[in-house]
């Protein structure tokens, strides 16, 4: 083998294998995951509460937020379809 084609090894197998294992993986990095899939946990209340929120305005309500969102008639047909219809 030519010394061109020779890979140097540099002691890290996620550089050199391009693995990935926990083992490998700092305190730090460990930590901002627990704390990603904490928080995921948590999403299902916020969606509950967002649930809440859409159900306690009525049909003009919700047509003139899309407005603000969207800009006025743009984007979510169906949804203004079925809020029209109400």
């Amino acid at each position: 083998m030519s010394e061109k084609n020779e890979k140097k090894l540099t002691g890290d197998p996620r550089i050199d294998y391009k693995w990935f294992s926990r083992c490998y993986e700092t305190s730090e990095a460990h930590f901002a995951a627990q704390d990603a899939w904490r928080r995921s946990r948590h999403s299902a209340e916020i969606v509950a509460e967002r649930h809440a929120e859409r159900a306690s305005r009525t049909p003009a309500q919700q047509i003139t937020l899309l407005d603000q969102r969207l800009g006025i008639g743009q984007g979510a047909v169906r949804e203004r379809a079925k809020l029209s219809a109400k």
